[in-house]
């Protein structure tokens, strides 16, 4: 929301991956990083064979376990369902080879709240809720991806204001 003055998760458009009763870890979909996914196959030593390693950016996932890199693929069949991989070597291998990186995103770091915590925010109104569709991560661009959400929930982000209440 507007008021959220937060570098990080100002204008922040997050992926809710898990969330129960103990609290919630998601990723933050639309903060890229200057860094691809062959920088991290170079600290790997592993062998580049595809240029498409070096267009594949990584996106700060969040501020908890930022050294840890974290895969999102989606099935555009199933793509209410994500699968979570974390550095499984078989992957890697494929990314250096620019093989499965249609449908995927990475992440360094998570954002993760503790129990209660997430529910307290929407009470607060630090967040407006967006169901997921696929074509948020497909039609378009990390830094499109707020101002995209917030269109097809119906709000025009111009109209947003860092004002709160309850009625």
């Amino acid at each position: 929301m507007p008021h959220v003055k937060d570098d990080l998760f100002g204008k922040s458009v997050i992926y809710m991956y898990e969330h129960d009763n103990q609290g919630a870890m998601a990723f933050i979909i639309n903060k890229a990083l200057p860094i691809s996914i062959a920088d991290i196959l170079r600290q790997l030593k592993m062998n580049i064979t595809s240029p498409q390693a070096n267009e594949f950016f990584l996106l700060q996932g969040g501020p908890v376990s930022k050294e840890q890199l974290y895969i999102l693929c989606f099935d555009l069949e199933k793509a209410d369902q994500p699968l979570l991989l974390e550095q499984p070597q078989q992957l890697l291998e494929d990314f250096s080879h620019g093989r499965r990186l249609n449908n995927t995103l990475g992440f360094l770091g998570y954002a993760g709240w503790g129990a209660g915590q997430i529910e307290q925010e929407l009470i607060n109104n630090d967040w407006l809720i967006c169901p997921f569709y696929i074509d948020v991560l497909t039609q378009s661009t990390s830094d499109e991806r707020w101002e995209y959400c917030l269109r097809k929930i119906g709000v025009d982000p111009f109209h947003l204001s860092d004002k709160i209440g309850h009625a």
